[in-house]
């Protein structure tokens, strides 16, 4: 709980969690036993037991942390617990403890932790307080917490912003290597609004449709109402001509049946009073169809009216409801631009102290980069001038070596001679009577005599004090300030201490001349890291993206590799089934799968050796150049396939020119430059 659910990976095989029961006959390097007893009353349980004690206290090899309440397992288990406490502080010297101290494998700070949460407060991701710092390969330093694993960028960088801008083109602050449309709340707000208006006016555009139809409809009505007006009137005169032709008609009966004057009278009348019945019969009948087309004219200018009035009013009340939402759009949008410009201000002064910051971070890189070139430079000068000081007096040593060589044999000789004949010499350190011959005599005026055991104990105590690989060994009083004789040589000081002494003291030399070589490596190396951090921070974002494309091309695709430890390898000895020489990894050559343990079973089925026509485990070099050959074009093609845009493809293709060609891929690198060209 205290490692928010991170204790509860199962697919984790590093570590077992298990009960002593189900433990017992087993081993581990280093165990953390938790003996879960902790109360007032001293109630330990089957922790009373020596037994499962003996077996929780022999599972591991190098290490073993306890957990728990002391007083209590003191307090309940009869003097068991105490002895061991005892055994742990008297004869391991390790002493019991109130904390668990973990270090740090990032930069080795050493943290005491007290409490179940301070797993999460101080150790949260594995590492310590400090800022990891590491380049990535964005050219940003990761600002997380120290941590294990890998590191993801958390910088801001500024990017156009893809949403609704209208007449406000601006950037937006968005995570490094966010690779999805940057579009910031406001550009979406806008873009809502305008959405929301172009709604508005297409309804306004549609009721101004539907109105013109009604009026189209209203018209249409009004011509067939005006035609049916004009067929009734046709129909009328054709009745009122059919009435005087009936009239003419009868007048000739009448003529015809007249037969005597006395009659015509009759008929005149008759007749009169026909034309009279016939005048007022058409008179009504066009009265009658005046009224009636009257009335329809009248019914439809009211319709036609009404239709008017209701449009005006629809159109008025549209336009209104219309003015009133392009005032509130208006008001909206001018607080969204106040919004714009309050946002874009801010986001540049957070762009302006982010710029600081990089520039000031930029800045302590360099400060500190130069001075490490300054240090670097200046040891680089002394370590040239003492080794060529160490030249020039190795060559004069090396002349002079066979010069004293030969007086020193004489002078041996005569020495030999002149202690042979002298009395019992006194031993400076334990004064013990010896010859001349069993120790050491300084050059010193008092010649000073040093017993063969005293002067090897001198040297071996002198040893471990060794600081310069150029240091020597003297007189045993020469560190007191009581003797002036000058410190011997180790082709001098082997003559007079035992061979166990002289080897602990060329080893101590050895080891001190290791650990400055180790020292100036590491300084190297960090100069060239800081050389490399300077020349990233140089580098543009694309340049830095196209150096990491080309060096993804030459080391993943190009250079042959273990596929668990990344070591590459070179040789092939004509068995397909490998085996990598810095990890426990077998693999196929073909498809550089990794198998485990044995690759035979996977090569015997291996789909790249059944498409080369191998049936076997064993192949020829050629064959073998040949397969790689085929894997890698196939895996260039998908690689730059997906390489955007244009350019970096053309800069990573010339950067991985020369490599293609020295492996023989002409024609692949051919089939890439086509679409370069193209």
């Amino acid at each position: 709980e205290a490692l928010g659910g991170r204790s509860d990976n199962r697919d984790n095989d590093a570590v077992r969690v298990a009960t002593i029961d189900n433990y017992q006959g087993e081993e581990a390097n280093v165990v953390v036993a938790s003996l879960v007893r902790s109360n007032s009353s001293g109630s330990i349980g089957f922790l009373r037991e020596k037994e499962r004690v003996n077996v929780l206290l022999s599972r591991a090899r190098e290490g073993q942390i306890l957990v728990g309440n002391f007083n209590t397992l003191m307090e309940g288990s009869r003097g068991l617990w105490r002895r061991v406490l005892e055994a742990t502080r008297t004869e391991a010297g390790i002493p019991c403890q109130n904390f668990l101290e973990v270090c740090c494998s990032n930069h080795f700070r050493r943290t005491r932790l007290r409490q179940p949460g301070d797993f999460a407060e101080l150790c949260l991701d594995g590492g310590c307080h400090q800022v990891c710092g590491k380049l990535l390969g964005c050219g940003h330093l990761c600002r997380k917490r120290c941590h294990v694993g890998s590191c993801s960028c958390s910088a801001l960088v500024e990017k156009l912003c893809q949403g609704f801008h209208g007449e406000h083109h601006h950037t937006i602050l968005v995570p490094c290597g966010f690779s999805e449309q940057a579009e910031c709340d406001l550009c979406t707000k806008l873009m809502k609004l305008e959405q929301r208006q172009e709604a508005q006016n297409e309804k306004v555009r549609k009721a101004k449709l539907e109105n013109e139809r009604l009026r189209r409809e209203l018209e249409e009505k009004i011509r067939l109402a005006r035609e049916e007006l004009e067929n009734s009137r046709a129909l009328q005169q054709d009745r009122l001509d059919n009435l005087e032709l009936e009239h003419k008609l009868g007048l000739m009966k009448i003529n015809a049946s007249v037969r005597s004057n006395e009659d015509l009278q009759d008929i005149a009348q008759r007749r009169a009073e026909l034309h009279e019945e016939a005048e007022e019969r058409k008179e009504q009948a066009v009265q009658e169809q005046a009224r009636i087309v009257r009335g329809e004219e009248d019914k439809l200018q009211q319709e036609l009216a009404m239709l008017e009035e209701k449009q005006k009013d629809e159109e008025q009340r549209m336009a209104a409801d219309l003015r009133k939402k392009l005032s509130r759009l208006e008001q909206e949008k001018k607080k969204a631009k106040a919004q714009v410009e309050k946002m874009k201000n801010e986001r540049r002064r957070r762009y302006q102290e982010q710029l600081a910051a990089n520039e000031a971070a930029e800045a302590k890189i360099r400060d500190e980069a130069a001075s490490q070139k300054e240090e670097l430079a200046a040891a680089e000068a002394h370590e040239i001038r003492r080794l060529l000081q160490a030249r020039a007096v190795l060559f004069d040593a090396q002349l002079e070596n066979q010069r004293c060589h030969e007086e020193a044999m004489k002078k041996l000789h005569e020495t030999a001679k002149d202690l042979s004949s002298r009395k019992d010499q006194d031993c400076c350190i334990c004064f013990e009577s010896y010859t001349a011959l069993e120790g050491f005599r300084c050059e010193n005026a008092e010649r000073h005599f040093t017993c063969t055991d005293c002067f090897s104990r001198h040297v071996s105590e002198e040893a471990e004090k060794l600081k310069l690989d150029n240091a020597k060994i003297g007189c045993p009083l020469l560190r007191v300030g009581l003797c002036e004789a000058a410190e011997l040589e180790d082709y001098e000081l082997c003559r007079f201490v035992t061979t166990e002494c002289f080897v602990k003291y060329r080893d101590e030399k050895l080891a001190m001349i290791e650990r400055r070589m180790q020292a100036e490596m590491q300084r190297e190396a960090d100069a060239r890291v800081e050389e490399e951090v300077e020349r990233r921070l140089q580098m543009t974002a694309l340049q830095r993206e196209i150096e990491d494309r080309a060096k993804h091309v030459q080391e993943e695709i190009l250079t042959l590799k273990c596929p668990r430890c990344r070591h590459a390898f070179l040789d092939f000895t004509g068995c397909f089934a490998l085996k990598c020489r810095f990890c426990p990894c077998a693999f196929c050559a073909a498809c550089l799968q990794d198998c485990g343990a044995d690759a035979h079973p996977h090569v015997a089925r291996c789909a790249a050796m059944r498409e080369a026509g191998l049936r076997d485990y064993f192949g020829s070099e050629a064959m073998f150049g040949q397969i790689q050959k085929l894997r890698r074009e196939r895996l260039l093609r998908a690689y730059f396939e997906q390489l955007e845009p244009q350019e970096v493809y053309a800069a990573v293709l010339e950067a991985t020119h020369n490599q293609l060609r020295e492996l023989g891929l002409n024609a692949v690198a051919e089939e890439l430059q086509l679409r370069v060209n193209a």
